[in-house]
């Protein structure tokens, strides 16, 4: 499976300590990997990623698609012979548009695939995140920015002495108005309350993932309202609504669901047309605001948003064409992670 993914990242890979945080990674690769390759209809070998200044992985090469040029002849055949090398300064893998003259070319006959792979590769996006046992990747065309995350919901963390505690050095990442959702309705319900916590870390770092900045941002600036009380297993809840810094964000939108039942998962997206369709109006209200006005710039989506698929190893490594040759000796101190 390492032949799969570049050198640099099985190097980042073999440094983790434990065997399923290394497992998770590696199958978070594997699984952009075979996102790419689906999408765009190419050879894993024509892959190049790399992590930006923010440690986000951003899609290298392809850079763009080039029609093919008549070969009429032996000698036209043996002139064209496309790039393999990768640039560092093109596009990312969140919905930024390609330069213009693309550094890697995939050649085709085909003047509509060509168009259909360039809009493809303008709107391909995508996001993983990982923790324990599952590795979890979202990608979506309609908007132009993504986010995941995924947490467990079921202890605190392993500095604290207990909930109360873990809750005081956890402070200053969350507003007020969140502390309350996440103390006050709940009591002494020590699992209702860990609950509603890792609701709203989830929400603030898939929106961080989403915009590539890392948890370096001040959390507090940002504010979740949620109409909903408690995640339910098997609902997808999307009518969560987000303040920065006091000032609803209505272009960006939440899915938020279980992905089992001590997991929850959630999804940020954006979609900055909105904003130009509600210039000139009155900013709205969201939900959860003080005077209960409904937000009407923010619609739900006209659309089915999936379920989560469970894919296996084989699909992962299905027709994936290895970048270099098995590396035992790596696979060795893989075995070795506890």
């Amino acid at each position: 499976m390492s032949g799969i993914i570049q050198e640099i990242e099985k190097d980042r890979i073999g440094r983790f300590h434990f065997m399923r945080d290394a497992k998770a990674s590696l199958i978070g690769r594997m699984m952009i990997r075979k996102l790419i390759t689906q999408r765009l209809d190419i050879e894993n070998t024509d892959i190049v990623l790399k992590r930006d200044e923010r440690n986000k992985p951003t899609l290298i090469s392809p850079t763009g698609f080039v029609l093919a040029p008549s070969l009429g002849s032996e000698e036209d055949a043996s002139s064209e012979n496309p790039s393999t090398e990768a640039s560092a300064n093109v596009g990312n893998a969140n919905g930024n548009e390609a330069p213009e003259i693309p550094d890697t070319v995939i050649l085709c006959d085909d003047s509509e695939e060509v168009e259909m792979r360039q809009a493809l590769l303008k709107t391909l996006n995508f996001n993983v995140s990982h923790q324990g046992m599952f590795a979890v990747l979202a990608s979506d065309s309609s908007c132009s920015r993504i986010g995941i995350d995924i947490m467990n919901i079921t202890s605190p963390g392993k500095a604290a002495e207990n909930q109360d505690h873990y809750f005081e050095l956890m402070d200053r990442q969350f507003t007020a108005y969140e502390w309350v959702q996440i103390k006050t309705f709940y009591g002494t319900d020590e699992p209702k309350r860990m609950e509603k916590f890792t609701r709203f870390w989830t929400l603030k770092e898939a929106y961080v993932k989403a915009i590539g900045i890392g948890i370096i941002v001040n959390l507090k600036r940002l504010e979740f309202h949620t109409k909903s009380d408690l995640l339910k297993s098997g609902e997808l809840v999307t009518d969560t609504k987000l303040k920065i810094d006091g000032e609803w964000k209505l272009e960006w939108d939440f899915e938020e669901r279980f992905i089992d039942n001590d997991h929850i998962v959630a999804v940020a997206k954006e979609y900055p047309e909105r904003i130009k369709a509600a210039k000139g109006k009155k900013d709205l209200a969201g939900a959860g605001d003080d005077d209960k006005t409904e937000t009407k710039d923010s619609p739900e989506p006209s659309f089915t948003i999936p379920p989560f698929e469970v894919v296996q190893l084989d699909f992962l490594c299905s027709f994936m064409h290895l970048l270099y040759k098995p590396d035992y000796a790596w696979v060795e101190n893989f075995l070795k992670k506890k």
